[in-house]
């Protein structure tokens, strides 16, 4: 796929969506937010390349982005979920070919070559609130070794067409193009099932007592029963900002970070003797 029919197949004309581009030794990293349209114009592709051939790393962001948002690329930043994506990179011949021959999962819509042996799969969905599509796609990082770092609903992925500059050698991005399928929540049954629920979730908890006593208790039992420590502390940090936008509460991090630490202290103490 050229880079600009990846961009139509991906967005609406309309669609706000963010272009990034960094040299891969260099800290800073660019963005510009501009609708799909325009970043398939032929002066776009032709500055794209043109960054491409200096040197830049070039993305895009798999979700589109809210009109009012400007050149922002936060979370609170999308419009809708649009994608779900795995990142693979260890044992990826072998991984992807059991996703597409020996899984329950749903076809792919596309299946990106990033560099050699390295492959990002994604899923073009409708019907996902934001936290559970990253509640599955962290299930199916778990499930499949993938990069755990890339389950933001607003992270970008390399553009098909354009050149991977990570390494001495250069190497063509390539997309391939596998199902023009929507799916829905309903598509992932096996894997949605084995999510960890999200805080929010925690109103069928027969637990009394304030938010900050059931916080802690929804995250001790997370703690125990997970291993992965860091996507709890991902789903605590994203529910009390989430709360904090709504209620106007102010360090909802600090007091993410504070909830999360004297859980896993806790459990640190409990576990010793547990059988």
């Amino acid at each position: 796929m050229t880079t600009w029919d990846y961009i139509r197949e991906l967005f609406q004309p309309t669609d706000r969506v963010a272009i990034c581009w960094k040299i891969y030794t260099e800290k800073r990293f660019n963005q510009r937010v501009v609708t799909a349209e325009t970043a398939c114009s032929e002066r776009y592709q032709s500055f794209l390349r043109a960054m491409n051939v200096q040197g830049n790393n070039i993305y895009i962001g798999m979700n589109p982005i809210r009109p009012d948002a400007g050149q922002k690329r936060h979370k609170e930043d999308i419009a809708e979920v649009r994608r779900v994506y795995l990142d693979i990179d260890n044992d990826a011949e072998a991984i992807l070919n059991r996703i597409l021959t020996g899984s329950n999962l749903p076809k792919p819509n596309y299946v990106l070559n990033t560099s050699p042996g390295k492959y990002q799969l994604l899923w073009n969905v409708r019907d996902f609130e934001r936290n559970d599509a990253e509640s599955l796609m962290r299930s199916l990082c778990r499930e499949f070794q993938a990069d755990p770092a890339n389950v933001d609903i607003s992270r970008v992925f390399r553009l098909p067409g354009l050149h991977n500059k990570k390494y001495d050698a250069t190497f063509q991005v390539t997309a391939q193009k596998l199902s023009s399928a929507i799916y829905t929540p309903r598509d992932f049954p096996s894997y949605a099932s084995s999510t960890t629920p999200a805080p929010r979730q925690r109103a069928t908890s027969k637990l009394t007592g304030t938010p900050s006593h059931l916080d802690w208790a929804w995250v001790c039992r997370q703690l125990w029963n997970t291993r992965d420590p860091e996507a709890v502390r991902s789903q605590l940090t994203d529910e009390l900002e989430r709360r904090a936008r709504v209620r106007n509460k102010p360090k909802p991090r600090y007091y993410a970070e504070l909830t999360f630490n004297k859980a896993v202290a806790y459990i640190a103490a409990k576990r010793p003797f547990s059988r």
